[in-house]
C-alpha cells in the first residue's frame, strides 16, 4: 500500500528534473530513482552502485559516468538521463577545411565564408587568405576572451555549459589559433581583426 501511495503521489513528477528531484525527501528520491531504473531491465545496479548514482544526483553539477551494460549516466545543471552509450561516431572525429568562399555544412551548423547568410546566429572575423579549420574539441584547447587566456574546459565550467553541448561544440580555428566556438563565443583573436584590411566574415547558423 505504501508503494502504491508513493506511485500515486509521484506519477506526474518529472523524475529527470533535478530541481524537483532534490526537493524530495531522501526516501522519495530513493523511490523515484528505483522507479526510473525499472525502465532499464538490463541495467542491474548493485546496492553500492545505486547509492553512488543517488549521491551524484544529490551533489554533482555537470557529470558523466559509465554505469554497466553499455549504459551511461549524464547529468547537467537541470536534468539527468540514463541511456545506452552511443559509440563515438565518425562525425565527432571529423575535421573540415574551408579554403574558398561558399556555404558549407559541418556538424549542427551551416557556415558561409565571405558570403552573407540570412538568419546567422554568429559572425566571426577571419583572415581572408588563410584556410579555416572546423573541428571538435581536443585536450589542451585554449581560448582568449576579454583579455583572459583560459582552457576551454574551464570556459565550459565557468559558463555552466551542459555536457551534451560541450561534446557537440564546433571549434573554428585559423593558423592553429581558436577564433571562436560555434554559437557560443567569439575569441579576442577574431575581434582583433576588425582593422585588418585582409579580413572577411564567417557567418554561422545553427541548423533547424
Amino acid at each position: 500500500q505504501l508503494f502504491q501511495a508513493l506511485q500515486d503521489l509521484t506519477q506526474n513528477l518529472d523524475v529527470n528534473d533535478l530541481s524537483l528531484f532534490r526537493q524530495q525527501s531522501s526516501a522519495v528520491q530513493n523511490f523515484l530513482l528505483q522507479n526510473y531504473l525499472a525502465n532499464f531491465p538490463d541495467l542491474q545496479l548493485s546496492k553500492s552502485q545505486f547509492a553512488e548514482v543517488l549521491t551524484v544526483l544529490q551533489t554533482k553539477a555537470n557529470y558523466e559516468q559509465k554505469l554497466k551494460n553499455d549504459y551511461f549516466l549524464r547529468k547537467d545543471y537541470q536534468k539527468f538521463t540514463i541511456s545506452k552509450i552511443q559509440p563515438e561516431t565518425d562525425d565527432m572525429k571529423e575535421e573540415f577545411v574551408i579554403d574558398s568562399e561558399g556555404i558549407f555544412e559541418f556538424g549542427n551548423c551551416i557556415f558561409s565564408f565571405d558570403k552573407k547568410l540570412a538568419g546567422a546566429n554568429q559572425i566571426l572575423l577571419v583572415q581572408k587568405n588563410s584556410p579555416i579549420l572546423l573541428r571538435y574539441r581536443k585536450n589542451g584547447d585554449r581560448l582568449t576572451l576579454n583579455g583572459i587566456d583560459k582552457k576551454l574546459s574551464r570556459y565550459f565550467i565557468d559558463n555552466k555549459i551542459p555536457a551534451e553541448i560541450r561534446r557537440k561544440t564546433i571549434i573554428i580555428e585559423q593558423k592553429e589559433k581558436i577564433l571562436g566556438l560555434a554559437n557560443l563565443a567569439t575569441s579576442d583573436l577574431s575581434k582583433s581583426l576588425k582593422d585588418d584590411i585582409m579580413k572577411t566574415k564567417l557567418y554561422i547558423k545553427m541548423k533547424e
